[in-house]
């Protein structure tokens, strides 16, 4: 080996201070108490190699003598955690950091921290922008294998991770030899050898990556995110290494880089360890179905469902593999055991165990049984029958395939035919949230039009079946959506109102078309910024320049547009083809308007038709009814956390209830991702002075409430039209803005009221205002003031909207 301090190519800083700091790390409660939270700041490392070891006397001197051998032309440093451990490998640990205190950093552990924790400590403590990992039982074997990796990533700035070839290094006796097959050169190289594994593919995202788990750890190199949260759950379990890789890929992409350039040793020291393969799956399948169970939860929470379906398939092959081996070993007792573990994973697997039952039936039924056994279990067979079956796929293939062609075909031609259906000006349709939900300011709108105006044929159009059945027995027009009588309706329509987006309201098989006139209405006002289209993964959601001529535009490149146009407009939101936006004030104007390209002669400013209430004379009342409604929160572990708050805090609320002689309702946002009503009924119960609103459709009563809890909800800047009290209670604030929704305004100066982090500040906050209701009032009315235009928010709200849209059709 290269003396690594005379490699001209090599520069590295001098940190040796970090030695001795590592070396007097103390752990307390999980937690490291090192002074230092970034061992390299100001430094301009480019790759931290990060190496957890435990036990590892026999093997750590090779691991780090091939990190020391690497030939680059960037700094590098290594990290090495020694875990506590019963034998020598600390102390040859600090003989290398001695003798090469410019490039390891020991992390000697006076206690036992767990792999997971021991090595995400490291990982925080790292500021390169590329971290590399190998545990301390295996090494790398090719001297280039960072500078090549280094070389790969800076060429592609999209790949979140690298990986490459690794050897297996077991013994001949090794119980998985049989299954992981060597190549003609007599070696096991993963991730080719894992059978049914694709060599041909060489970029994964988390959909395809979860399928084989083709990255071992000593081949991933990082573009380390070190503001990706790591989930309690990932410290919990044995193995770390996928759960890693999927957290750091999200919804990104990685790559397989070509080479063999690093081992797998499969020793007795690995925590993983079985004596042979039915202990191995014994001890690693369930913490294995665990991990997949969470990862699908965790894609859930924060990537809109992504990869989902893969790893539920992972976990019904994890879970058959495991009880498998219990009915081999009879231990059928685990069973129960793993049903309580794992419920959802228990779920997945038992439905899938019952659709592989329907189908054999159904084969049964059709072959027999001796039949069914020839065609699912003769191997002869299944051969004679794939060519048949590949073409029956193919022409599946071709017939679904057709199927979207001609569905996008019928969707294009309702459109247009449609379009040339006389309109009539007093034919006008409401559908909002998603075709599916009846409220907030189309519900309204629709309501006062059937109340005060009989000239206008008001109708109602939906997918949900509730709905139609709720307006059917209250007399109210309605229709089912993608029906003849819905189309008939709707392509006579001259007006369409929203309340969120026509492409989540309304579709072209439902009757809409290009000379239905937009009216949107919108749904609130507020900080939280909502002219940005990345907020939306609605199709057709998008700016539509490229298909709308400009007066920039020569004549050519208007007659292109026009013919794109004609293709493309039956599936776009077409924002600058609104007909009407409805702008309180003008923050309307700048924050929506502006950003979609909307027209401003195509705003209009009135009031929103949710709001007529709270502009209605209400009845006078020294009751003190408190109401805590919080925004909605994009991820659903901290939905929970929020709700857990509430339950945690329930003597302190009911204690502060009866000391001002109040109430607090509940009411949570109405598209929360489960549903709470169990354990918010159960405060109720409890509780006295704790109520729950399970009404999605809160703005007929909010006028009621004395005091306001929220944090970033539009519903806060409807109440501070009644100029009362508002409490701010944003604890995670900091989190909420970097990972949720991003604000248009300065939430300090935008939250005109109390800001608290805890209940016991809300409530604290709920006296004050109690005892001077006129706190902070001037401080309503200046943000009031610049979010509404007070001449056109009234009671008169809905009447503002249907006079002026009548006076624009020419109906009066």
């Amino acid at each position: 080996m290269s003396d690594p301090t005379t490699d001209v190519r090599r520069k590295v800083p001098d940190t040796s201070y970090a030695v001795e700091a590592a070396r007097n790390f103390k752990e307390e409660d999980g937690e490291s108490t090192l002074t230092e939270q970034k061992i390299l700041d100001n430094d301009d490392t480019m790759v931290t190699v990060v190496c957890i070891t435990y036990k590892h006397e026999e093997y750590i001197a090779q691991a780090l003598d091939s990190f020391l051998m690497q030939k680059t032309d960037f700094k590098f440093k290594v990290f090495v955690g020694e875990d506590c451990g019963p034998d020598r490998t600390a102390d040859i640990v600090r003989e290398y950091a001695a003798k090469y205190p410019d490039i390891i950093v020991p992390f000697i552990r006076e206690e036992n921290m767990g792999a997971q924790r021991n090595l995400i400590d490291m990982c925080q403590r790292a500021t390169s922008p590329y971290i590399a990992f190998c545990e301390g039982d295996d090494y790398w074997i090719d001297e280039n294998k960072l500078q090549r990796q280094v070389d790969y990533m800076e060429q592609n700035l999209d790949m979140r991770f690298c990986f490459h070839n690794i050897e297996i290094v077991a013994p001949d006796d090794w119980y998985f030899n049989d299954y992981y097959k060597p190549n003609a050169d007599g070696r096991r190289l993963m991730p080719d050898c894992i059978p049914g594994y694709n060599k041909s593919q060489k970029i994964f995202d988390a959909r395809s990556y979860i399928r084989h788990n083709p990255a071992r750890t000593s081949s991933v190199f990082y573009r380390w995110n070190y503001d990706a949260d790591i989930p309690g759950w990932y410290y919990q379990h044995l193995g770390g290494d996928v759960s890693m890789s999927m957290i750091q890929l999200g919804d990104g992409r990685c790559s397989i880089i070509p080479g063999v350039m690093a081992t797998w040793r499969r020793s007795e020291a690995g925590v993983t360890f079985a004596a042979n393969a039915d202990m191995d799956f014994l001890k690693t399948r369930v913490d294995w179905v665990g991990i997949l169970s969470d990862l699908r939860q965790y894609f859930i929470d924060n990537f809109n469902g992504l990869a989902r379906v893969q790893i539920e398939n992972r976990i019904k092959l994890e879970s058959a593999n495991y009880l498998q081996t219990l009915i081999k070993l009879n231990r059928t007792d685990l069973i129960a055991e793993f049903f309580q573990l794992f419920p959802e994973s228990a779920k997945i697997s038992l439905n899938a165990y019952l659709s592989f039952y329907r189908d054999s039936r159904a084969l049964t039924a059709v072959y027999g049984w001796d039949g069914y056994r020839m065609a699912v279990r003769n191997r002869y067979f299944r051969r004679l029958v794939k060519p048949l079956v590949r073409m029956a796929l193919k022409i599946k293939k071709k017939k679904d395939f057709l199927k979207g062609k001609l569905k996008n075909i019928l969707s294009f031609w309702y459109y247009w035919r449609y379009t040339i259906t006389p309109k009539k000006k007093n034919v006008w349709a409401f559908s909002a949230f998603s075709k599916r939900g009846y409220m907030d300011n189309v519900k309204y709108l629709y309501e006062y039009v059937l109340a005060h105006h009989p000239e206008i044929q008001a109708v109602w159009m939906t997918l949900d079946k509730g709905v139609y059945k709720q307006l059917q027995s209250e007399n109210k027009p309605v229709v089912m959506m993608r029906t003849s009588e819905c189309q008939k309706i709707l392509s006579h329509a001259k007006l369409a109102f929203t309340d969120h987006y026509r492409m989540s309201d309304y579709d072209a098989f439902s009757g809409l078309n290009d000379r239905t006139k937009i009216v949107q209405l919108w749904h609130g006002v507020g900080l939280k910024a909502i002219g940005d289209l990345k907020n939306t993964n609605i199709a057709g959601v998008m700016l539509s320049n490229d298909i709308l001529p400009s007066t920039a535009d020569n004549i050519l490149k208007i007659i292109y547009k026009k013919i794109k146009y004609f293709r493309h407009a039956y599936y776009r939101e077409l924002f600058e083809h609104y007909f009407m936006l409805a702008c309180p004030g003008p923050e309307r104007i700048e924050q929506v308007a502006k950003p979609l390209h909307i027209p401003l002669e195509n705003c209009f400013m009135s009031g929103h038709p949710r709001n007529v209430f709270l502009h209605q004379t209400l009845p006078a009342t020294d009751a003190v009814h408190i109401l805590y409604a919080p925004t909605y929160r994009w991820n659903a572990i901290k939905e929970q956390q929020l709700v857990q708050k509430i339950i945690d805090s329930a003597d302190a609320i009911q204690t502060c209830m009866e000391k001002v002689n109040g109430s607090l309702t509940i009411r949570l946002h109405p598209h929360t991702w489960r549903n709470y009503n169990v354990q918010l009924n159960d405060l109720s119960q409890r509780y006295d002075r704790i109520f729950s609103d399970n009404d999605a459709d809160i703005y007929q009563t909010l006028g009621k409430y004395r005091i306001l809890i929220s944090d970033y909800s539009s519903i806060a800047y409807d109440f501070i039209l009644l100029n009362r009290p508002v409490v701010f209670f944003n604890y995670d604030f900091e989190d909420f803005i970097e990972k949720e929704c991003t604000l248009n305004y300065e939430y300090d100066s935008y939250s005109p009221g109390a800001q608290t982090k805890s209940w016991e500040q809300t409530l604290a906050a709920i006296e004050a205002y109690i005892a001077n209701p006129e706190k902070d009032s001037e401080w309503r009315c200046r943000v009031r003031d610049e979010f509404y235009d007070m001449t056109v928010n009234d009671q008169d709200n809905s009447k503002r909207i249907v006079e002026e849209l009548k006076r624009r059709l020419g109906m009066i």
